[in-house]
């Protein structure tokens, strides 16, 4: 049964997204951790240990046991909600790369809620949907001081001469798993980014926990990249982390 309370009302939430390979979740500890600040954010009484029971309870369903699925997990003040489907990305979506380009709306740096994964998601929703019908798969968001921050659904990285880059938090970002995966196991430098220093680059690609590492064919407007050659790398590597995981 499913309470109506300030997370219906208000958007006074969190949620998890979380990747499942043949039923094992995927930086399971990781995703649990950013919802409990993001629960402490919003002081909902829902604990770990009572997660952690549900978890057990829908991972030994058969439908998840196998396969490349989604968990996502969402909590609001009255409510804990546990779901799962299969995860809709497939390599067909790597082989082709993603096609982007820049949202109108801007990113507010200076909302606390801007750096978690909260119920309050309209923005990305609605763009997404608006960018889909326009043949894009993720719409990019500057921030109001017109620095690149985020995508709808992704954080976004970038590669010169073999170096990483992407935006520094205080952009104004969710702090991604795969995010901080990649900062954590590779040199990665982060810094504000203007759409200017786009033509600068080799590559862009973009991560979030359900697709991994996704490569940008096209940033339009901008320009083309041709090259996808550190995101293919980086996802094979990733995905040989996870299999073992």
């Amino acid at each position: 049964m499913i309470f109506e309370d300030d997370g219906y009302y208000f958007g006074l939430g969190a949620f998890e997204t979380i990747a499942v390979e043949d039923g094992h979740p995927v930086f399971l500890d990781e995703h649990l951790q950013r919802l409990q600040r993001a629960m402490d954010f919003f002081s909902l009484d829902t604990t770990l240990e009572e997660i952690k029971l549900r978890l057990r309870e829908t991972l030994a369903q058969p439908e998840i046991a196998s396969g490349h699925m989604v968990l996502k997990i969402t909590v609001s003040p009255k409510n804990l909600l546990l779901r799962y489907r299969k995860n809709p990305y497939t390599e067909v979506d790597y082989a082709n790369g993603f096609i982007v380009g820049f949202s109108d709306i801007l990113r507010n740096e200076t909302s606390p809620l801007t750096y978690h994964k909260t119920l309050n998601y309209s923005d990305c929703l609605m763009e997404k949907r608006r960018f889909l019908k326009k043949g894009l798969q993720e719409p990019i968001f500057l921030n109001t001081k017109g620095y690149l921050c985020e995508g709808a659904t992704t954080n976004l990285f970038f590669v010169k001469d073999g170096q990483l880059y992407t935006p520094d938090l205080s952009c104004g970002l969710l702090p991604g798993i795969m995010r901080d995966y990649l900062c954590k196991t590779y040199s990665v430098h982060t810094c504000e980014l203007l759409p200017e220093d786009l033509s600068t680059f080799d590559e862009m690609f973009l991560t979030n926990s359900l697709l991994g590492i996704m490569p940008v064919r096209d940033f339009q407007g901008y320009r083309q990249f041709s090259s996808g050659k550190t995101a293919d790398r980086l996802l094979e590597v990733y995905r040989g982390f996870t299999a073992f995981s």
